[in-house]
């Protein structure tokens, strides 16, 4: 369970998202401003902010510029929600420091499926992640020099490079796996960055941004045949 900040002028929005949040066993408070969103954050911790991007006065754009400058509030996992589905819209909602982005109008389970993504990385949970082995095909990226894929999750993944990212940044990924996969519009944020105690590498861990539910039972499904013919060579 998750202590969640819905912010959003419209109440329609907010009646029902609360809603869904709240069925999924989610804590929910709910303003209709980003100025409300500021008194209440001064005053109470949470774990993620969904805010709509466009609101009269203060914007979410600018909701979140601020969240990030303030080290209470800098690591927080935020959501926008908008209407707009233009790529120019949703990559300046990424470039404006947020995590991820909701479009409406709202789906009940992506909305929940968002927010408990956003939990997770905030927890820095792995759940259901497996190694890969970096002899297969689909372990492989390239950034400008050959990458391996060495873990994977619902929520991300991990790859060994020769050179440090920022965290925060979208790299721009070729993965094979992903390809197969038929993602094509799934983008990949910088989580964080270290050094190799083994190696001279750096250990890269990238967070799945824009990814529906369609595209996670992909990988689920391919994760749970890469586990099943796993297993079976180990037995053979």
């Amino acid at each position: 369970m998750g202590k969640v900040l819905l912010v959003d002028d419209d109440p329609e929005i907010l009646k029902i998202a609360s809603r869904v949040l709240e069925f999924a066993d989610h804590e929910v408070h709910t303003v209709n401003s980003a100025l409300g969103a500021f008194k209440i954050l001064k005053k109470e911790d949470f774990d993620v902010v969904v805010s709509d991007a466009n609101m009269p006065g203060y914007s979410g754009f600018e909701l979140v510029k601020v969240l990030r400058a303030d080290a209470k509030t800098k690591d927080l996992g935020i959501a926008l929600l908008t209407a707009r589905r233009e790529k120019e819209d949703i990559e300046n909602a990424l470039k404006s420091g947020v995590d991820d982005y909701i479009l409406k109008p709202l789906d009940p389970h992506l909305l929940v499926g968002k927010v408990e993504a956003l939990l997770k990385k905030r927890a820095n949970q792995d759940d259901n992640e497996i190694s890969l082995s970096s002899s297969e095909s689909f372990s492989e990226a390239t950034l400008e020099t050959p990458l391996n894929v060495i873990s994977i999750s619902e929520i991300g993944f991990t790859i060994e490079a020769p050179f440090e990212l920022r965290e925060g940044d979208f790299p721009k990924l070729q993965v094979p796996l992903f390809k197969e996969l038929k993602w094509v519009s799934a983008r990949y944020k910088v989580l964080g960055c270290s050094k190799s105690a083994t190696t001279s590498k750096y250990r890269i861990r990238l967070g799945f941004v824009g990814v529906d539910d369609t595209q996670l039972q992909r990988l689920r499904a391919w994760m749970n045949n890469y586990l099943l013919n796993k297993r079976k060579k180990v037995a053979s």
